[in-house]
């Protein structure tokens, strides 16, 4: 372990909480800033990938659920990626929306199923639900699965809070933002970089 003047934690506010609170840091600083990253909730996401020996005909790469009414958050065609699967294979991702993921969080371990077997409850019901979207591709040559505990945030953390101690630790990340949007993400991590580099 090395000796840093500096340090940025980016893990998700509740794991950069843990890590404070396992730390020799000033009592006082740590319980401050780590009631702070409290606030920094997350949606949870179970992602599905399913694998066809064909790929769909459709007008679009991606579908997005914006009234969050329907059990998939997003739809997207995977193959439409270079490399992302053999010529002639469909590849199509499941995001699940969080009240789905939460009710469904202890029977879809990650990993991979199918390969040649029928797909098990749930899987199978999302595979419906991708069919009623997609068209019918025929059974799944297999399935993968991910599990997102913070996949996106839903409560905001004080950035200046966290960045104004002038301890040297500072913070970046989605949670500063309240929205899970990579630019937004990379852009908390810019202005972090930036202020640190003022400080020095």
């Amino acid at each position: 372990m090395g000796v840093a003047d500096r340090v940025i934690l980016t893990a998700p506010a509740p794991q950069s909480a843990a890590i404070l609170r396992a730390s020799e840091l000033d009592a006082g600083l740590r319980d401050a800033l780590a009631a702070e990253l409290d606030r920094g909730t997350y949606r949870r996401c179970i992602s599905l990938t399913f694998a066809y020996g064909r790929r769909p005909d459709l007008p679009w790469y991606a579908l997005v659920n914006t009234d969050r009414r329907h059990p998939i958050a997003w739809l997207a065609c995977e193959h439409d990626k270079p490399g992302r699967a053999p010529a002639g294979q469909g590849l199509l991702t499941a995001q699940m929306g969080h009240d789905w993921s939460v009710a469904h969080w202890d029977a879809v371990e990650r990993g991979t199923y199918g390969q040649g077997a029928p797909l098990m409850p749930p899987l199978d019901a999302v595979c419906a639900m991708v069919t009623s979207l997609a068209g019918d591709l025929g059974a799944p040559l297999w399935a993968n699965a991910q599990r997102w505990r913070y996949s996106l945030p839903d409560g905001r953390c004080d950035g200046e809070l966290l960045n104004g101690t002038g301890s040297g630790l500072s913070f970046a990340g989605d949670f500063l933002t309240g929205l899970g949007r990579l630019h937004l993400a990379i852009q908390s991590g810019r202005e972090t970089a930036a202020r640190m580099i003022a400080e020095l």
